[in-house]
């Protein structure tokens, strides 16, 4: 998987990392043996520093009204993507 630099973000240049799945969830990062956990403070840190998983959302509301959300998910970003074209 490549995650790409996003304008104003930290890396210059993509990074390239290799995620190992074991039943659906990722066991290791670049061949590094980790946690739940430590996946997922990895792939924030990574995923963040390539400006991966920002999301600005407008919603329409029961109510009638509009409501906007930004959010900043890296880590849950770079778990879904590589593996969302297979579930289509």
């Amino acid at each position: 998987m490549a995650l790409e630099c996003l304008s104003g973000s930290r890396a210059r240049y993509p990074t390239y990392v290799e995620l190992t799945y074991e039943k659906g969830d990722i066991v290791a990062i670049d061949g590094e043996p980790l946690k739940a956990h430590e996946v997922l403070e990895k792939l924030n840190k990574l995923g963040g520093d390539n400006g991966i998983g920002r999301l600005d959302i407008v919603e329409n509301r029961y109510v009638g009204m509009k409501s906007r959300g930004c959010y900043e998910t890296p880590g849950a970003r770079s778990c879904y993507a590589p593996t969302a074209p297979l579930s289509h």
